[in-house]
């Protein structure tokens, strides 16, 4: 999921019993922050059912997701909230003692909206990004835990028009001149300036050493011609095989965050600094 996915609000949450059979236009989150495998079916080890949680970002719905809840399936669904019991590939039971309730509202009256959703097990260690809300209860062991954006502020950006994209300039193709019958010719090379000549040169202090400056001078050109060659001329570069990209993998979705909590997590107002220019002035 990239960040612009993360950042556009979620228009619906709901269960799959397969973890290959996601509805067109969800995304699957089948693991948790940290990894683990995030297998929401609470029943027994030989039971081989499986429940994963996947979630819809909006894509021209009526609708929103602003609040998610996970309770004991024995209790009243609150009002407001909708019980998510089937799952969205083949309608059986969603979950087994708990169930998970959503709150929908209306894209014109929602003043925030669920952006960013994902799972955490905290016997495991594992904890949700700064900023994130916890469900109170969990589902086998798993917390959902979910980031929110501004209703009005996402409106706003949706409204701005998109920033130019920039011009690619190709050259054109050179046409190649045609080869004709010429004879080859071999320019000469052209000889090194000399500047031995003692009217180009400076004149030389009283207590010049020129002894001195000759055994530093023959040193000059031992080194020079025994940096001529080296003793790893002809080996071949190659690269360790742990900085190519392509062995990284695939990274982990939930471990990014939101544009905006990232903006909202670093804003500085520059007040301290504004001040600053104003008295200057």
């Amino acid at each position: 999921m990239s960040s612009q996915e993360y950042y556009r609000p979620i228009a619906d949450i709901g269960i799959i019993s397969r973890a290959d059979e996601v509805p067109q236009g969800y995304i699957l989150i089948a693991r948790t922050v940290s990894g683990i495998d995030a297998q929401l079916w609470s029943g027994k080890r030989s039971d081989k059912a499986k429940r994963y949680l996947c979630v819809k970002p909006l894509q021209g719905d009526k609708v929103i997701i602003e609040d998610v809840i996970i309770m004991k399936e024995n209790k009243a669904t609150p009002r407001g909230y909708t019980y998510r019991e089937s799952t969205l590939n083949d309608g059986i039971m969603a979950l087994k003692k708990q169930k998970i309730c959503v709150k929908y509202v209306a894209i014109d009256n929602a003043q925030t909206a669920l952006c960013s959703v994902i799972l955490v097990n905290r016997a495991k260690s594992e904890y949700a990004p700064p900023k994130y809300e916890y469900t109170e209860s969990e589902v086998n062991g798993f917390h959902i835990c979910f980031d929110k954006v501004d209703m009005a502020r996402y409106s706003q950006q949706q409204s701005q028009p998109p920033p130019p994209q920039p011009v690619s300039y190709q050259q054109p193709a050179r046409v190649a001149e045609p080869v004709t019958n010429q004879p080859l010719v071999i320019e000469q090379p052209v000889r090194s300036l000399s500047i031995n000549s003692t009217s180009m040169q400076p004149p030389l202090p009283n207590n010049y050493n020129h002894l001195q400056h000759n055994n530093s001078r023959n040193d000059n050109l031992d080194i020079a011609k025994n940096s001529t060659g080296s003793s790893i001329d002809g080996v071949p570069l190659q690269i360790s095989p742990s900085f190519d990209i392509r062995n990284v993998g695939d990274i982990s979705d939930n471990i990014y965050q939101s544009p905006y909590m990232i903006d909202e997590k670093y804003r500085h107002e520059f007040t301290l600094e504004n001040q600053v220019m104003t008295n200057r002035s």
